[in-house]
């Protein structure tokens, strides 16, 4: 029998499965508890956080935790206060992230489950994840909304070991783009096709562009962040003030920064750099999680045009200019890239 036609059939009981694996993951934690503190991944949306986190996991004893603060995955969240970019702690914020770091709350909702058609040809393999999950020894815990939280996250558990994963706004905002941005409309809102015109309403561009100049405005300038119109302007003004504030933690012993193209074309020394920091060894089988280091740095030239190209680059300078620079990101490094054709034209070097 083809997989492909009982597939649809197959995505409900497998998301059953990964319900009830979480709930006795929980159990078995709450029980005997974790001998090893988690390892945090922070970035920005598109950043390559859910990448590294796997990577990360690989490591024996280890245990995956995807998006905490996602309220519609983990309605606790929204209970505890979190927003969709919160920038101030609270009591209640602290019990649920605590609870969250010690492996004591279950995700409620796994809506859309990576269905892997080798766990179809190989169920062993459905039954190994499992027990590693119910096994696991040390959490990797991976936020994309915790960016303008994380000086406060690692004041509140400075024992804890952070990643900070920082990558090119311009291939930040392609990604989000042509993948849907939908994590900022207040978890609620569908991914869109936001390079496809006739696909995306107008009214959920209007609200996108608001509620990331609103978001914004927390932390930055007000003036500046209303002269922010387009959608990819807005998009660059999310990449900068969530990176802004994060990279404020990265001052601390307890944050390792990782350039998301460093990771790309040197995978196995940057992990090994990560391994020293959070603790552990690295693996040697990440070929099955590697990237195609030539496509995955320069596809973004294909998919924006010259005017997005030019607007998020006019973004970045207002930015910088009425505000600082980011240390994290060398703006007069991306923009040799830029002039530099043979960069684009299959030349992998950087």
């Amino acid at each position: 029998m083809n997989l492909s036609t009982v597939e649809p059939f197959l995505r409900p009981v497998y998301r059953g499965i990964l319900r009830i694996v979480e709930r006795a993951r929980t159990a078995s934690m709450r029980v005997r508890g974790l001998s090893q503190d988690p390892v945090v991944v922070v970035g920005s949306p598109r950043s390559g956080t859910s990448w590294l986190m796997r990577l990360l996991a690989r490591q024996p004893g280890h245990c995956a935790i995807f998006e905490p603060l996602h309220a519609r995955w983990w309605p606790k969240a929204r209970e505890a206060g979190f927003g969709n970019r919160p920038t101030t702690g609270s009591d209640r914020k602290r019990a649920y992230l605590r609870r969250i770091f010690k492996g004591l709350e279950a995700r409620q909702s796994i809506r859309r489950p990576r269905w892997s058609r080798s766990v179809g040809a190989n169920p062993g393999r459905l039954f190994w994840g499992t027990a590693r999950r119910l096994l696991a020894v040390r959490l990797v815990v991976k936020f994309v909304s915790a960016c303008r939280l994380l000086p406060w996250i690692v004041e509140e558990f400075p024992g804890y070991r952070y990643v900070y994963l920082v990558r090119s706004p311009y291939a930040v905002v392609s990604s989000q783009l042509s993948r849907g941005a939908s994590s900022y409309l207040d978890n609620r809102a569908r991914p869109f096709d936001y390079l496809n015109e006739a696909k995306q309403p107008a009214s959920a561009t209007t609200e996108l562009c608001e509620r990331i100049r609103a978001d914004a405005e927390e932390v930055l300038d007000g003036d500046i962040v209303q002269e922010i119109y387009s959608l990819e302007g807005c998009l660059t003004l999310s990449w900068y003030a969530d990176n802004l504030v994060a990279q404020h933690a990265s001052q601390s012993e307890a944050v390792i920064t990782v350039r998301y193209e460093n990771l790309l074309v040197n995978t196995s020394a940057e992990l090994d750099r990560i391994h020293a920091h959070v603790g552990g060894r690295s693996s040697s089988s990440v070929t099955s999680e590697s990237k195609d280091p030539g496509r995955q740095l320069h596809k973004w030239r294909g998919q924006l045009e010259n005017h997005q190209i030019e607007s998020i680059r006019e973004t970045l300078h207002s930015l910088e200019t009425a505000h600082v620079a980011l240390e994290e990101w060398d703006m007069a490094w991306e923009t040799r890239r830029l002039r530099d054709d043979r960069t684009f034209e299959g030349d992998d070097e950087i």
